[in-house]
């Protein structure tokens, strides 16, 4: 999976992904078979009885998470990562031309979606 950050270049899902997303889908694949789940359940010392009726096994899924941490990889400087935040956010919008929000300052652009700490430094 690619996903398209900087409008220049597309950056690839796994420079950003968490290793423990891996382990997460593999434990909920495994938790979706009946027999899995009753052994998993057993394990922590929960016993299926008649008043759990079907156990449910859901994945937190947080690509948006980690591309927005992907736009501030380690070494990089403040203004290329608020630049770059400020980018995906303004095409993700798909805003007419005339409303030009990367033109913005940080607080004023921070401001405008409703962020009320008054942080100038960083987009929040």
């Amino acid at each position: 999976m690619t996903v398209k950050i900087h409008e220049s270049e597309p950056y690839p899902y796994h420079n950003i992904i968490r290793e423990e997303r891996y382990y997460c889908s593999l434990l909920h694949h495994l938790l979706l078979d009946d027999q899995n789940m009753r052994k998993f359940l057993e394990l922590v010392g929960i016993k299926k009885d008649e008043t759990m009726k079907e156990p449910y096994v859901y994945v937190e899924y947080a690509v948006l998470r980690d591309i927005w941490y992907g736009l501030s990889p380690k070494g990089s400087r403040l203004d290329e990562r608020n630049k770059r935040k400020k980018a995906l956010i303004t095409r993700q919008l798909n805003l007419r031309e005339d409303f030009d929000l990367l033109s913005k300052g940080t607080q004023d652009f921070n401001e405008f979606f409703g962020v009320k700490k008054k942080n100038g430094k960083k987009i929040l």
